[in-house]
C-alpha cells in the first residue's frame, strides 16, 4: 500500500518536481495538493483532491505526509497544521529562522 503524500506548492518549481517524482515511486502516491487560490484551477490537471489550505485535505488524508517546499511563512502555518492533525511534516524549505527553528523543534 503506497503512503499517501500531500504537496504544498505544487504547481512551483519543486512541487512539480515532488509530483513527478512521487509518480515514479510506488510506495508513494500523490493525494492531494496545497496551491494559491489563484493556481487551484491549474492545480486540478493532477488529477487529485486540490485546496488552498492544507486543513482542508488532512481530514480525508489520515496518515498522509506533507512535502513542503514552500516559504517560511507558509511551512510554519503547515507546521502547525499538521501537528494539530497529528500528520507527518517535511519541511524542505530554506530560510526559516532560528526563532521559527526553534517553534517547530517544539511542534516536532
Amino acid at each position: 500500500m503506497a503512503i499517501p503524500v500531500i504537496v504544498m506548492g505544487a504547481m512551483g518549481r519543486m512541487g512539480t518536481t515532488i509530483v513527478r517524482m512521487l509518480r515514479e515511486d510506488s510506495g508513494l502516491a500523490l493525494a492531494a495538493a496545497v496551491e494559491q487560490p489563484e493556481r487551484l484551477a491549474e492545480a486540478a490537471a493532477l488529477g487529485c483532491p486540490v485546496a488552498s489550505d492544507v486543513a482542508e485535505l488532512l481530514p480525508s488524508f489520515p496518515g498522509a505526509v506533507i512535502i513542503d517546499f514552500t516559504a517560511p511563512e507558509v511551512s510554519m502555518a503547515t507546521a502547525r497544521k499538521a501537528a494539530e492533525h497529528g500528520a507527518a511534516h517535511i519541511i524542505g524549505t530554506t530560510g526559516l529562522t532560528e526563532a521559527q527553528k526553534e517553534e517547530l523543534a517544539a511542534l516536532a
